[in-house]
């Protein structure tokens, strides 16, 4: 996990998946590939937030939301965590 959240300047203290449509839309819009299964390192006070989201109720809720774009244009890509399974 990362030492900061990459959404604020807390401690990161959780650790989250970015669905696959997040991550194409950081790809396309945000020009940031991944190498492997990018985490994000949350802190506690940003992960409700993220996870509400991420769930949407069935699954992530979709980059047409805005709330969505909001979220994934605020995240500090330099503090994502690429998993490459080793």
């Amino acid at each position: 996990m990362g030492d900061d959240c990459a959404l604020c300047v807390d401690a990161a203290v959780f650790d989250e998946g970015l669905p696959p449509e997040w991550e194409e839309y950081l790809r396309d819009e945000r020009e940031k590939t991944f190498i492997g299964s990018p985490r994000v390192p949350l802190c506690a006070g940003c992960r409700p937030e993220y996870d509400i989201l991420k769930s949407g109720g069935y699954g992530p809720v979709s980059t047409d939301d805005e709330a969505v774009v909001e979220l994934l244009d605020d995240l500090r890509l330099d503090r994502i965590v690429e998993n490459h399974g080793f």
